[in-house]
């Protein structure tokens, strides 16, 4: 049972290790479990949609709007350990300032703020690499259509 005298800066700490092991969940764990499809059938067919879409751009052919795909179990599971992992760091967060609040020991407070920052900016900055992987991909298809700076 927890000491009553740090129940809320324990609890923090927990939730926030949760938390932390959600946000780093989805880079290691998730695609060994969910392989993600080959780079050459996602690379192959953007080019086919993109030549499509430039000829009939350049012909003036109505340009018919891609059926959207279906997310992938490895898509959907990522956004779901995202959410958890922002939901919890933010508890832990709370545990932290309420712990701070009722002066409990400082440590406590301390590790469950720290934890629950630290999953919420884990979050924040796979998320950032992953618009800058994308755009650099995006640039290199233009650059092989010609399109490109």
């Amino acid at each position: 049972m927890l000491a009553s005298a740090n129940r809320f800066g324990l609890i923090g700490c927990i939730l926030g290790l949760i938390a932390i092991g959600f946000a780093a969940l989805p880079m290691w764990v998730l695609p060994t479990i969910f392989p993600p499809p080959p780079a050459s059938s996602v690379i192959a067919d953007t080019v086919v949609d993109i030549k499509d879409r430039l000829a009939a751009k350049i012909t003036g052919a109505t340009i018919r709007p891609s059926a959207p795909r279906p997310p992938s179990k490895l898509e959907y599971w990522q956004r779901v350990c995202s959410i958890v992992a922002t939901v919890l760091g933010l508890a832990a967060l709370a545990m932290g300032v309420v712990s701070a609040l009722r002066r409990e020991q400082w440590r406590y407070a301390g590790i469950a703020a720290c934890l629950g920052v630290g999953a919420m900016v884990f979050e924040i900055l796979t998320t950032a690499m992953a618009f800058l992987v994308v755009g650099a991909l995006v640039l290199a298809l233009l650059q092989v259509v010609g399109l490109g700076p």
